[in-house]
């Protein structure tokens, strides 16, 4: 799943690769469908090394942490990411093999 984001992007949270999956109390897990309106928090207007956004279902919520960078692009291409002091490049933070979030909801039925 995404996790980095460029300063004021208009692409939206990915959330391709993210799973929710609910645990009821007699032990049923299910996966759960996620959309755009079950979260909260994301927003590309500001700089910010960690940035909190809420997975909401059914009352039930969960967070992970993005972060909101700077940039530099000459003649079209993307040459610099900048740290939220801008204190020096930072590297790619993209995912490695098979990466998702896992987020746990407990049901009482």
């Amino acid at each position: 799943m995404q996790t980095t984001y460029l300063l004021h992007a208009d692409t939206g949270l990915n959330l391709e690769g993210l799973v929710v999956e609910g645990i009821y109390d007699n032990g049923k897990r299910e996966r759960l469908s996620v959309s755009a309106d079950n979260i909260l928090g994301f927003s590309t207007e500001n700089v910010s090394e960690e940035l909190p956004v809420t997975v909401v279902i059914d009352g039930k919520q969960a967070s992970f942490i993005i972060k909101v960078v700077d940039y530099v692009i000459k003649d079209g291409v993307l040459t610099e990411v900048f740290n939220e002091r801008r204190g020096g490049v930072s590297s790619s933070n993209r995912c490695k093999g098979n990466c998702f979030f896992c987020f746990c909801f407990l049901f009482f039925q």
